[in-house]
């Protein structure tokens, strides 16, 4: 879980150790630029949930700027974008969670932390 601006800083250094970073010849939304977090919006647009349905807190998430909130429509009517993904430069972005193109690297949280 990513719970702070702090976190998100944090969120970035462990990606760029893990992951290597950011390759900016990709396009933005290429899938080795965003992992997953394991958050998501299934059961109810807008009302973002971890995986244990705790919710994700409102303490000014960088979310990506982009044309509407669920661009489902963009590939094709595919179901809404419900999945909580993180870029490489620290933005939160809404994915499709049930989608061949878009298998991604993910980040976990360690019992305890």
């Amino acid at each position: 879980m990513v719970r702070s601006k702090v976190e998100v800083v944090e969120m970035k250094a462990a990606i760029v150790h893990f992951l290597g970073p950011r390759d900016v010849s990709l396009r933005t939304f290429s899938n080795k630029n965003w992992i997953w977090l394991g958050g998501n919006d299934l059961r109810l647009e807008g009302n973002w949930e971890w995986l244990d349905r705790t919710l994700v807190e409102d303490w000014d998430v960088p979310w990506n700027i982009k044309v509407g909130k669920d661009n489902a429509n963009h590939i094709g009517g595919l179901d809404g974008q419900n999945a909580l993904s993180f870029s490489r430069w620290g933005e939160f972005d809404d994915s499709y969670h049930d989608h061949q193109r878009k298998k991604r690297s993910f980040a976990c949280q360690c019992p305890g932390t």
